[in-house]
């Protein structure tokens, strides 16, 4: 699941402005694209961005050079929004990647309910198989019984 992260201040001009765009730009994001919004009074901003540095498995680290700072995280790979800051625009790059996700789960849920399908056709089978097999089994013994 990719992550849509934006670290702000309350006090930053640049913030005030962007909050009514991002709150659109939030509206347009997929389904599978999680939010994440870090203030920078919050007591535990470091936390939370250390727990962002933990999923990135130590090959990048998040740096807040100003406010406000945009950017996802897709793939344990983190990238920097840098483009105009257009509700559009925003939401283009966070979704960027995520039709595949959607698309290979759709396709991953088919399978697996094909398979499960299958598998329930060959226990139907099965049981046939088995019924037959009593069946057969009895009438030897019948006719063993007769025989007796």
């Amino acid at each position: 699941m990719n992550k849509a992260v934006l670290i702000y201040a309350n006090w930053c001009g640049h913030c005030q402005m962007l909050k009514p765009k991002w709150e659109e730009a939030k509206k347009m994001l997929n389904h599978n694209v999680s939010v994440i919004e870090i203030e920078d009074s919050d007591p535990y901003k470091h936390d939370k961005i250390e727990m962002l540095n933990n999923e990135l498995n130590g090959q990048q680290k998040v740096e807040v050079m100003g406010y406000p700072t945009l950017f996802k995280i897709q793939d344990n790979k983190l990238e920097y929004y840098q483009k105009e800051r257009e509700p559009s625009q925003m939401s283009q790059f966070f979704n960027e990647g995520t039709e595949k996700q959607s698309i290979f789960k759709v396709a991953n849920l088919k399978s697996k309910s094909k398979a499960k399908s299958k598998r329930r056709k060959s226990r139907r089978r099965n049981k046939k198989l088995t019924k037959r097999m009593k069946q057969m089994k009895n009438k030897k013994s019948r006719k063993m019984n007769r025989k007796n």
